[in-house]
């Protein structure tokens, strides 16, 4: 990672600059320097710098924090620019992410709109609803190797494309089976009725 790396969108125009940065705030090109990123977007012209807390530069953990924090940081402004759009407050989902990360807590879990979905248990989710209907359509179970590969290959296109999470988890049955896996209670088509009744 160097002083010009440029962040760009999949159709290739550039989004962002990341540069490493010392414990004096300087930037350097040396990742053995670092102890921090700064991101400049550049559809606002903000920038952010960030330390990560504790840091030693040139340590494995540093290094490895580092890179994470810098990964973190496209991440989170991606995620902005797919919600809300290329001129969204991108440095702000960054610097509350950071902050909260900073506490010790890795998301909120709470907060409206913050990431809940996890993708691992989306694709357990809805490699076992397909299993099932591909059985009852009268096919072969799959043995559980296979079973697990598919679900392995899915979790890599979410991934590539965060946005299928949530579109999977719409078919019908997935979000039950999500639901499910994830120990929340869920209702049967049954208890329809008796919901639906009207006191009179």
């Amino acid at each position: 990672m160097t002083e010009t790396e440029t962040e760009t969108t999949a159709t290739s125009k550039a989004v962002a600059k990341h540069f490493l940065l010392t414990s004096t705030g300087e930037v350097t090109e040396k990742e053995e320097e670092a102890t921090g990123i700064r991101y400049v977007s550049l559809a606002s012209g903000r920038t952010l710098d960030f330390q990560v807390p504790g840091a030693v530069a040139g340590t494995p953990m540093t290094m490895g924090a580092v890179f994470g924090f810098k990964t973190l940081a496209t991440n989170e402004a991606s995620a902005m620019r797919q919600k809300e759009g290329p001129n969204s407050d991108q440095i702000g989902a960054i610097e509350e992410r950071f902050a909260l990360i900073s506490t010790g807590q890795w998301v909120d879990r709470t907060r409206e709109g913050g990431p809940r979905t996890d993708p691992n248990d989306m694709a357990l989710a809805a490699i076992n609803v397909e299993d099932a209907a591909h059985v009852e359509a009268g096919g072969v179970a799959y043995n559980p190797q296979t079973h697990a590969d598919r679900v392995a290959k899915l979790v890599a296109i979410f991934t590539k494309h965060p946005e299928k999470v949530k579109q999977i988890g719409q078919i019908a049955g997935v979000a039950a089976e999500y639901a499910r896996l994830r120990g929340k209670a869920t209702r049967s088509i049954s208890e329809l009725a008796d919901l639906m009744k009207l006191e009179t």
